[in-house]
């Protein structure tokens, strides 16, 4: 009895507490309109994702450090840029891409510990007979789970390279004390300066070193997964994946039944719409000169966001950004 009444009273002590908080609050923001609430909002959630976002690059820098002495040697830097690039380190020093074995096990559909070619192609959207060729190493027809394991990828071998001269860039360009290693403010700098001066590089495509409306506009359509070529069409980026992967018979051809087996989700319909002469075939030139309600839409959307781009971080009128100006606006997101 005596316990439900000292419930009953923290109970009514709270509710006290929650209704003075709330009149003391009411007090304070009396007056105030829906705009100034949304304002209010709007910094809040700002703070939010800013203290969450330093959380989340604390926990980033203590799992890489994995000595624990609170800086990351050149080796470390390496293993951690492939950890986010998908490869796990195994005990032998070798990279394994992480979920292989998971995926030879899905492919092997009778489970005779072979995956077959057959298997393979029915296993891997996307992929083609040469992919399965590079990586049975004894050209025997068949994957076997050991050949799978060991089978370095050129993705793997231009990741690892990068990922050594990436490590080496940063030890140099952020070590300011000399012992080799980067403290967490170290490696932050540095890697952020490396970040600022490749996203600019990538977007500086006459290399004048500013960034054009249009140089922009190319950057954002890039972010959406679409791609400028070099007849400066846009197109989706995995427009030639996907032409590879419905040319079954691999003639450079797609026909209507080659087009809806592939893609069961489209429709005749679909498939007229991108076949610009009406041949009843659709050829890679075709589809990369198609512009698909997609690409229009981005583009527009992309167009008018590289407007106000440009216009906030463009300082001296020109009409480009520089690098400079590149650096401050970026900065000016990061507050």
């Amino acid at each position: 009895m005596l316990h439900r009444f000292a419930v009953l009273v923290l109970l009514l002590i709270a509710a006290s507490a929650e209704f003075l908080a709330e009149k003391d609050w009411l007090a304070q923001n009396s007056g105030k309109t829906s705009e100034d609430y949304k304002v209010e909002l709007e910094a809040f959630n700002k703070k939010l994702a800013k203290e969450n976002a330093i959380e989340a690059e604390n926990k980033a820098f203590s799992d890489a450090d994995l000595d624990k002495d609170g800086k990351h040697s050149e080796e470390e830097i390496i293993k951690d840029i492939m950890k986010q690039g998908g490869f796990e380190l195994r005990d032998d020093g070798t990279y394994l891409e992480q979920g292989v074995k998971e995926a030879f096990i899905r492919a092997d559909a009778n489970d005779d510990g072979k995956v077959d070619l057959a298997e393979y192609m029915k296993a891997f959207e996307g992929k083609t007979e040469e992919d399965f060729k590079s990586s049975d190493p004894n050209g025997d027809g068949f994957h076997d789970k050991e050949e799978q394991l060991n089978h370095v990828s050129e993705g793997q071998k231009k990741l690892l390279e990068e990922a050594h001269k990436s490590a080496k860039h940063y030890i140099e360009t952020g070590d300011k004390n000399g012992d080799g290693m980067l403290t967490q403010e170290e490696k932050k700098h540095s890697v952020r300066k490396h970040m600022l001066k490749t996203a600019f590089n990538d977007g500086d495509e006459n290399d004048d070193g500013k960034h054009s409306k249009d140089e922009v506009v190319a950057v954002v359509m890039k972010q959406k997964n679409f791609l400028k070529l070099a007849n400066g069409n846009y197109v989706e980026a995995n427009v030639e994946g996907a032409f590879k992967y419905a040319d079954k018979d691999g003639n450079g051809e797609v026909t209507l039944s080659e087009y809806l087996k592939a893609f069961p989700d489209k429709k005749e319909s679909d498939f007229k719409l991108s076949d610009a002469n009406g041949d009843g075939i659709h050829t890679l030139e075709e589809q990369t000169n198609h512009k698909s309600e997609a690409v229009v839409h981005a583009l527009k959307e992309s167009t008018e966001q590289a407007h106000e781009i440009v216009k906030n971080g463009d300082k001296d009128g020109d009409g480009h950004l520089d690098m400079v100006e590149f650096d401050q606006l970026l900065a000016k997101d990061e507050l």
